[in-house]
């Protein structure tokens, strides 16, 4: 019988004390082990009259899963179950309209000043975000010429335009056209966004006998329902510019290379490269490496985990000295803008 009583006790006082761990792990009710759960809502509309639009679809990626909604009779749309982090929302469905994107971030507890939160607790919390969509009924015309000698201007055929619209999160930022027999190009169906764009011709081409760079760019305002004339655009010779020949920078996607050719044998002690983002942001070199595949031909490699930004405008700007073939070519600087692909 005592045996028996002995063998209770202990039994008692082990449940005592893991009762009493138990109790320590769980009595910290302000561990901030919960999460945000946003419900992301607001009204989508004409931005040149304010009118609510129907029938939107709004896209977005969550947990590699592509999603979307449509807006109701309102202009109306609402997404739930979102968790921290960053979403790219693109909205289309209406071809009258410019396809546009926005970025937006679900915030995490501590950004939003949360520390009371019991352990795995979820918390509730709304984000209002309204867009404003752009006709695409917006058209230009210009010409483009290059001079070939102090007094001679002589229209250029099959050059490519084009008209760059940024801060808005246009797909495609950019637009392209290519000029006709007589040097004329035409842009049809841009955003009609009511303020100045920016157009050039992408020049580092050889014409005829003569080098060409990029012009310079020529500002034009769009009007909504109408065509208005830009300034002519007008090429300037370069003596024996080192120009590309191909490049492969338009065809990036996540993962693969971008390879360049020249027209001309490069010098590659000489050779300098940067990336720049939006034109003018520094990639830094230690996110991409060089490789000469001949003395006319590069690789770029991009190094494990680092991958150019979707529907982003880049620059690779390069310099260095090339092989003379009529002269002695002094330190040359090309580069290649491109729009990454919406992947």
């Amino acid at each position: 019988m005592k045996k028996i009583m002995f063998i209770l006790l202990i039994a008692i006082l082990l449940l005592a004390i893991t009762g009493c761990k138990e109790k320590i792990i769980t009595v910290d009710n302000n561990q901030n082990n919960g999460r945000v759960i946003a419900y992301l809502h607001g009204i989508i509309r004409d931005a040149n009259n304010s009118q609510a639009l129907s029938g939107i679809t709004v896209t977005w990626i969550n947990k590699g899963k592509t999603c979307n909604t449509t807006t109701d009779e309102r202009g109306y749309y609402a997404i739930n179950n979102l968790v921290p982090g960053d979403y790219e929302l693109t909205f289309s469905g209406r071809t009258e309209y410019a396809i546009q994107s926005r970025t937006i971030t679900v915030p995490g507890l501590d950004e939003i000043g949360i520390d009371n939160i019991p352990t795995g607790k979820d918390f509730n919390y709304s984000m209002n975000e309204d867009i404003s969509l752009y006709q695409a009924n917006a058209n230009v015309i210009g010409y483009v010429r290059a001079r070939t000698s102090t007094s001679d201007l002589q229209p250029v055929a099959n050059m490519k335009v084009h008209a760059l619209i940024t801060g808005y999160g246009f797909i495609p930022a950019y637009y392209e056209a290519t000029t006709d027999n007589n040097g004329k190009y035409q842009f049809n169906n841009l955003p009609a966004v009511r303020e100045n764009i920016t157009i050039y011709a992408f020049g580092n081409v050889k014409i005829g006998d003569y080098y060409y760079s990029n012009s310079a760019g020529k500002n034009v305002t769009l009007i909504a329902n109408q065509t208005v004339q830009a300034d002519m655009i007008e090429l300037e010779i370069n003596d024996e510019e080192v120009i590309i020949v191909s490049h492969t920078a338009e065809e990036y996607t996540r993962g693969s290379t971008i390879e360049i050719t020249f027209d001309k044998e490069i010098n590659q002690s000489t050779f300098h490269m940067q990336i720049l983002k939006n034109a003018n942001a520094n990639i830094g070199a230690d996110n991409y490496s060089i490789t000469w595949i001949n003395v006319k031909k590069i690789r770029i490699t991009f190094a494990d985990g680092y991958s150019l930004s979707p529907n982003t405008i880049y620059r690779i700007y390069m310099e260095g000295q090339a092989k003379a073939v009529r002269a002695s070519i002094a330190n040359f600087d090309v580069s290649i803008d491109f729009l990454t692909k919406n992947y």
